[in-house]
């Protein structure tokens, strides 16, 4: 899977003076080379191109047993799901969801429509109503377990969401990081992820989520933004890092 969100979209926090482009980086979203890279590396890819807001491509295979991956779409909002929700029939009886339990991309987009606010209805909100009305969506969220990786776009409200399960950081490989002009670029594979970010990436960490206007926070504690840092991954390269403790 492969998602790219221009800068206005979604942001990474980018400490001052951490710069690992070089000067022979382009943009993901105005480069079309890394969406044909992916269509090249995965024949039969589906590519939704919502530019200048985002590009998302992904190979869908919902026969793998350990991590299949699978696309929905509802109401100009687009899912990608890679893994599996392992306690969705828990779930769904708490929050009284019905849908098919096989069919999770759509269960995260019904979930997430239940929490959005109605078409039109786009002036001030007390910041009360907009807790009360998110809550449902994190909660719901939060108690999720299993083995996944996702990305959700909203394409009427340019809203993009995407989040990892809180368990044991085992999970299915999933990387983020931006190109030379910020945008966000989100990932299962690492080669397609450094074509288009250079140094500038790192590992999604786990248990955490991204979403428009509220940057990078963590399950554990959503009231407070994540910082990232410069860092080495196992082979010594430049990469970055979250800081889960700051």
């Amino acid at each position: 899977m492969l998602a790219i969100f221009d800068k206005t979209v979604a942001t990474i926090p980018k400490p001052e003076g951490l710069e690992l482009h070089t000067a022979e980086s382009v943009s993901a979203l105005k480069d079309e080379c890394l969406s044909s890279y992916f269509a090249s590396k995965y024949p039969g890819s589906i590519e939704i191109d919502r530019r200048p807001a985002c590009m998302i491509c992904s190979k869908t295979d919902v026969r793998d047993p350990i991590s299949p991956s699978v696309f929905a779409m509802k109401d100009d909002i687009f899912c990608f799901l890679r893994g599996r929700i392992e306690n969705i029939p828990d779930r769904l009886t708490v929050y009284k969801v019905k849908k098919e339990i096989n069919d999770q991309a759509n269960i995260l987009i019904d979930a997430y429509i239940t929490q959005r606010r109605r078409d039109g209805d786009d002036g001030p909100e007390p910041k009360s109503q907009k807790t009360i009305r998110q809550f449902y969506w994190f909660s719901l969220l939060k108690g999720f377990r299993g083995n996944f990786a996702f990305v959700l776009f909203d394409a009427r409200k340019n809203i993009m969401f995407a989040a990892t399960d809180v368990g044991a950081d085992t999970g299915l490989p999933f990387y983020w990081g931006t190109d030379v002009e910020g945008n966000l670029l989100l990932s299962s594979d690492v080669e397609i992820i450094k074509q288009g970010c250079d140094k500038s990436y790192g590992s999604f960490p786990k248990g955490c989520y991204i979403m428009t206007s509220m940057g990078l926070r963590s399950f554990a504690d959503p009231h407070k933004e994540l910082e990232v840092e410069q860092a080495r991954d196992n082979v010594g390269n430049l990469c970055m890092m979250v800081n889960l403790e700051a």
